[in-house]
C-alpha cells in the first residue's frame, strides 16, 4: 500500500515540474463560426463568437462565448451573394434570402468591423436521404404503454456518403400548432453520425430503448445525408472530452479559414409514425 503512494506522490511531482518549466502561449481569440444549410430549411442561421485565450474563466452560469455582432457576414453562390442580418435577441445572423439547393457550393466570407476575416465554403449533398425502413415496432411484455424501434436504410453504392439518424416523440404542452416540444429517444444499437467508408452499399440498422408512448403518440424520424464537414465536425464534438485532465486531448474539427467552427451542408427527411 505504501509503495503506490510513493508511486502516486511521485508522478504527482514530476507534473508539477512540467507544468512549472513549460510556458504555455494562451494565444488570441479566435472568430468561432458555426453554420448549416439545408434546402428543407427556410431561415439560414449563423452564430459568431469569439474563442476563449488558455485560463480564461467562465462562469457556470454562462456558457455562451462572446458574440460578435458588428460583422459582414455574406454567403454567396456564383455570382449571387446575400448578406445576413444580426439578430440582438438570439444573438445570430439569419436571412431568408440563400436560395439552398442540392449539389450546389456556397462560400462564406465574413469580416468584422476590427478587420477580422475568415472563410469556408461547403457543398450540398446532390443525393436525397434514403429510404427509412421500419423492421418492427414491439411492445415489450408486459409494459402495454412501452414501445421499442427497429428500423435500418441502406447505403448509396460508392462511398463518400455521411449521414445522421435520429428519432423523437412529438409533444405538446398546449394547443397551439407553436406550443409542441421534441423529445430525444436514443438508441441501443446504430451511431447517430455514420460514414459509409467500409460500409458502401450495406444497410445501417437502429434499435432504440423502450420509450412510452402517450395517447395518440407520434414518433418522428430523421434521416440527414450530409457533407463531410458537417459528419467530422460531429464526430469530433462526440469525442471531445472537455476539461477531463486525465483524457487524451481531442481536436475538434474545423473548416474555417483564419478562424474555428463548421460551415456544412445537409439534406433531410422526415418521417411521421403515428400510435
Amino acid at each position: 500500500m505504501h509503495i503506490f503512494s510513493l508511486i502516486s506522490l511521485l508522478l504527482l511531482a514530476s507534473c508539477d515540474s512540467m507544468i512549472s518549466e513549460v510556458e504555455i502561449d494562451p494565444g488570441q481569440p479566435k472568430l468561432v463560426v458555426v453554420s448549416y444549410l439545408s434546402p428543407e430549411v427556410d431561415t439560414i442561421t449563423l452564430q459568431l463568437t469569439r474563442s476563449l485565450p488558455l485560463y480564461s474563466i467562465r462562469n457556470y452560469d454562462d456558457w455562451d462565448n462572446e458574440p460578435v455582432p458588428d460583422a459582414l457576414v455574406q454567403i454567396s453562390y456564383g455570382q449571387e451573394a446575400v448578406k445576413l442580418s444580426y439578430d440582438p435577441i438570439k444573438k445570430r445572423y439569419w436571412t431568408t434570402d440563400l436560395i439552398v439547393k442540392k449539389g450546389r457550393s456556397y462560400e462564406l466570407f465574413i469580416r468584422t468591423s476590427t478587420g477580422e476575416e475568415v472563410s469556408s465554403s461547403c457543398t450540398i449533398p446532390s443525393k436525397e436521404p434514403p429510404e427509412i425502413e421500419i423492421i418492427s415496432i414491439i411492445r415489450p411484455f408486459p409494459s402495454e404503454n412501452f414501445r421499442i424501434l427497429n428500423l435500418r436504410f441502406r447505403d448509396y453504392d460508392g462511398e463518400g456518403d455521411y449521414y445522421r439518424m435520429t428519432v423523437g416523440q412529438l409533444n405538446m404542452y398546449g394547443y397551439q400548432p407553436d406550443e409542441k416540444y421534441i423529445d430525444k429517444i436514443y438508441m441501443q444499437t446504430g451511431e447517430e453520425f455514420v460514414s459509409d467508408k467500409g460500409y458502401d452499399g450495406e444497410y445501417f440498422t437502429y434499435k432504440t430503448h423502450q420509450f412510452y408512448v402517450w395517447d395518440q403518440a407520434t414518433l418522428l424520424l430523421y434521416l440527414a445525408i450530409t457533407d463531410v464537414h458537417y459528419y467530422s465536425y460531429h464526430q469530433s464534438i462526440y469525442n471531445f472530452a472537455g476539461d477531463n485532465p486525465f483524457a487524451e486531448p481531442t481536436p475538434v474539427y474545423s473548416n474555417i479559414e483564419g478562424g474555428l467552427g463548421v460551415f456544412a451542408g445537409f439534406s433531410i427527411v422526415e418521417v411521421e409514425l403515428n400510435f
